[in-house]
């Protein structure tokens, strides 16, 4: 495995960590598991193999775990099984396949990882141009140019550096064996069209992709969080009172606008979409000195004069509470603003 691989270990995992690593029993996660138990043996790391049975597949999802079980046996290295019904939560969420596994397996990764572990998967090189194609196709705004990174909370990703050829040839120095999950050959999935048909022939085109897109990501990542720190601190030059100044926000360069608008929303709780950062950057700019606009968790942005407030939506039974009046000034309560002045 190349040196950068290594490089990024060092990185990502400190000496005495506890690891669980994420095992599919697919090639690259194999890879993985023991690429950390080989660099870990002398760095004191408590690695635990986790694996998820998705119950997508019948027989061959049972032979997936039963193969992992036994790698792990030879490994030495211990080994937790989950499983959940996808196809229920799918059906009861609206969600994609893929979407409701990822959901599922994550809660099984972050129960068996607790507060302190690490958890590590196998994403790599290739992976990430995937998803960057997904995005493109998709629609996206920077933060979706920045791919896959090689850390999200505790969730670390030592393999991104490799591809996808380079995890094969590092089973094959080995002798490692793996197994192949029938649903890659499908093109029901459009991460496995791009795989089978986009990829190669852009690859023909330019052989070293996936590394260039990762080189590529990863400026734009950095890009990315610079521009999420000036929003950060325009945002906080923009409120006034606790309350957003609306001609503050559009006063803004373009740029921060719509990141200080959806700061504002997850600062307040709210999970907010492009949809509701531009329903807010309306807001802020209408003429209506009252208007307001729905957003996620039964929840409005109201304008207020020249200021934009979090309120409950309309019909929303609201809990009043007591409050202290601003005299004089403005007081946001049981979702309707009190202004107050002296006579």
């Amino acid at each position: 495995m190349k040196a950068e691989v290594y490089a990024a270990l060092e990185q990502l995992i400190p000496a005495g960590s506890r690891v669980i690593c994420a095992v599919s029993g697919g090639a690259d996660s194999v890879c993985l598991l023991h690429l950390l138990l080989t660099w870990g043996r002398d760095r004191g790391l408590d690695i635990t193999a986790a694996h998820f049975n998705h119950q997508l597949r019948g027989a061959e999802s049972d032979r997936d775990q039963t193969f992992v079980q036994d790698l792990c046996r030879r490994l030495g290295v211990a080994c937790v099984i989950g499983s959940g019904d996808v196809a229920g939560r799918r059906a009861a969420a609206g969600e994609s396949t893929e979407e409701a596994a990822r959901v599922l397996r994550y809660a099984f990764l972050r129960q068996a990882a607790g507060d302190t572990a690490l958890i590590a998967t196998a994403h790599t090189a290739d992976d990430n141009l995937e998803t960057l194609l997904i995005n493109l196709l998709r629609g996206t705004s920077l933060p979706g140019l920045t791919g896959i990174p090689a850390r999200a909370g505790n969730v670390i990703r030592p393999l991104l550096n490799a591809t996808r050829n380079e995890v094969l040839a590092y089973l094959r120095e080995n002798g490692l064996p793996h197994v192949e999950d029938s649903s890659n050959a499908s093109d029901a999935y459009l991460r496995n069209r791009l795989r089978h048909q986009v990829v190669p022939l852009l690859k023909q085109e330019a052989p070293n992709l996936a590394a260039s897109a990762l080189a590529m990501t990863r400026r734009l990542s950095e890009d990315n969080a610079l521009l999420d720190r000036l929003a950060s601190q325009a945002l906080a030059e923009c409120m006034a009172d606790g309350e957003l100044s609306a001609p503050r926000l559009l006063a803004l360069d373009p740029a921060l606008q719509g990141r200080a608008a959806l700061l504002w929303l997850r600062q307040n709780g709210v999970d907010g979409s492009s949809r509701h950062v531009q329903a807010v950057l309306s807001l802020a700019a209408s003429a209506n000195p009252s208007a307001r606009c729905s957003l996620p968790g039964n929840l409005a942005a109201q304008r207020v004069y020249d200021r934009l407030v979090l309120a409950p939506a309309e019909g929303t039974c609201a809990s009043v509470q007591e409050t202290i009046l601003t005299i004089p000034g403005k007081t946001l309560m049981g979702g309707r603003v009190f202004a107050c002045r002296f006579r």
